[in-house]
């Protein structure tokens, strides 16, 4: 019977018709606004779980986000530390070679 009543492939009237003819329902206005408030939760539950999903894949997204900028920090900070070694080598290359070049006079 619930699955009746929950189903997305079934309109509303013919879910009435089959509680009627499957389960011996008979339908009064009541019942009715029932089955209609029934059909509708259906939906209702589907929105929700989409809502949800959205959410779920915002944060991940916005995780991700935060982990390629934070990635991206650091591997500027190691190209700037790079290239100041580099600098240094080259410093201490010109200073050794001088003094080399100081040595043979």
């Amino acid at each position: 019977m619930l699955s009746t009543l929950l189903s997305k492939d079934m309109a509303p009237q013919t879910k009435k018709k089959e509680l009627e003819s499957n389960y011996k329902i008979k339908m009064t206005k009541e019942l009715e606004g029932a089955v209609a408030t029934m059909c509708n939760l259906s939906d209702l539950l589907v929105e929700e779980g989409i809502a949800k999903e959205r959410e779920r894949s915002k944060a991940i997204e916005e995780r991700s986000k935060a982990m390629e900028d934070r990635s991206k920090r650091l591997i500027n900070k190691k190209d700037r530390e790079i290239r100041m070694l580099r600098d240094e080598i080259a410093r201490l290359k010109a200073m050794n070679k001088k003094s080399q070049t100081g040595k043979t006079k």
